[in-house]
């Protein structure tokens, strides 16, 4: 009897072990922090794009978008909203991709977002060289609903290399990066849409989601502070932050409401903490 009252009792303690795992591994799941997550998906966007290359099937900004929105909602469901539409009329009139909505329980603060790659074989973004109708749209069409209008850059500049692994720290931070549209617009104009023109004026867009926490401050105020302090220090892209009731019919209905024309979709970032 004492026997099999040590036997229960084992598989007790083993059962119980394994709900506190099984608990702790989904509450690491669902705590990752979108700080964390963007600095990631950095580093995977650095190793895959060049890696693709490598395998001659050189990745579309599309295609690393998609992995970027599966990695954010499988690791940050409870953080993020994605609400997405034809990618047909990309560009159309608001000249960019995507709108980033950041909020908390009171304000939100909104992005306007238009990715780009980079070619290895040119060491260029040839996809902005004429593109200065697209860029003074996205601005235009970013200042009319009060937005912030910025490029994603997809980057992998250095050799890959058979050994490399994407959860190492050799992938950069620089495998997205930021950049002002006034400062793209400027390089544009001039045709200087090389690496070397436009690595300098980026920063890592881990940052976007990092100040806030840094900061100690809400999610949409870390995004105002740094996009208006290190992406515009001309002062010329100012914007508010907006109550609530302030957001669009189609942010609030979701996916049964048309988004803007030219959009690809909405991205709504919770802050879990306010």
């Amino acid at each position: 009897m004492r026997t099999i009252k040590k036997c229960l009792l084992k598989c007790l303690n083993s059962y119980i072990r394994l709900l506190l795992y099984v608990k702790n591994t989904w509450d690491s799941k669902e705590e990752s922090s979108l700080c964390n997550i963007s600095r990631k998906l950095a580093k995977k966007v650095f190793y895959r794009l060049g890696r693709s290359y490598q395998n001659g099937l050189p990745y579309m900004e599309t295609t690393i978008t998609d992995l970027i929105l599966e990695q954010f909602k499988e690791e940050a469901r409870s953080q993020i909203e994605i609400i997405k539409y034809s990618a047909r009329a990309e560009g159309y009139s608001t000249g960019a991709d995507w709108e980033w909505i950041f909020k908390d329980q009171k304000q939100f603060y909104k992005v306007r977002v238009q990715a780009k790659r980079l070619y290895l074989e040119s060491m260029r973004y040839d996809a902005l060289k004429d593109s200065q109708t697209q860029v003074a749209q996205l601005i235009a069409a970013a200042r009319a609903v009060k937005a912030f209008p910025v490029y994603v850059l997809y980057n992998s500049f250095f050799k890959m290399d058979s050994n490399t692994d994407e959860n190492s720290e050799t992938p950069s931070l620089f495998g997205c990066g930021l950049v002002s549209a006034l400062k793209a617009e400027k390089l544009i104009s001039e045709g200087r849409v090389g690496l070397n023109d436009l690595l300098p004026v980026q920063t890592p867009w881990h940052h976007l989601f990092c100040t806030s926490s840094d900061l100690r401050v809400s999610l949409p105020e870390g995004v105002k502070l740094f996009l208006e302090n290190n992406l515009d220090l001309s002062s010329d892209l100012k914007t508010p932050l907006r109550p609530l009731e302030d957001l669009h019919e189609y942010v609030k209905i979701g996916k049964t409401q048309r988004a803007p024309e030219g959009l690809c979709g909405v991205i709504v970032f919770h802050d879990k903490n306010f």
